[in-house]
């Protein structure tokens, strides 16, 4: 698997995401995945090398989680900024090599605004 820096920073998130539980309760999702595929199951050839700085995390079951972790501050303490959109009042995490976004599953029809997942601190 090649390594840089940006990899190295996603497997750091992700290790304090299993430390915490969060990851648990979400999943990444989006272009990334396709990096992890291509080390996991060694066709390197038959997956695409391209992935964005975006990081995406879907919480599928917001309801269901229970433990509080504070997400903005762990992020931080890896060097993070949040970013928020004024237009819609979502939150997503900065970083000069990667954007991390948390995603749910729209609640209804039609439903755009983010959600507040309070245990940990970030909206989706």
């Amino acid at each position: 698997m090649e390594r840089n820096d940006q990899v190295d920073l996603l497997l750091r998130i992700l290790q304090r995401f299993s430390e915490t539980g969060v990851l648990g309760q979400c999943m990444l999702i989006g272009s990334w995945c396709l990096h992890f595929y291509r080390f996991e199951f060694g066709k390197a050839n038959l997956l695409p090398a391209i992935r964005t700085l975006d990081v995406d995390f879907l919480i599928p079951h917001p309801g269901q989680i229970r433990k509080p972790v504070d997400i903005p501050e762990l992020l931080k303490e890896e060097g993070f900024n949040p970013l928020m959109n004024f237009s819609n009042g979502l939150v997503r995490y900065q970083h000069p090599d990667l954007l991390v976004e948390f995603l749910c599953p729209e609640l209804g029809r039609g439903y755009h605004k983010p959600r507040d997942i309070r245990l940990w601190k970030v909206q989706a």
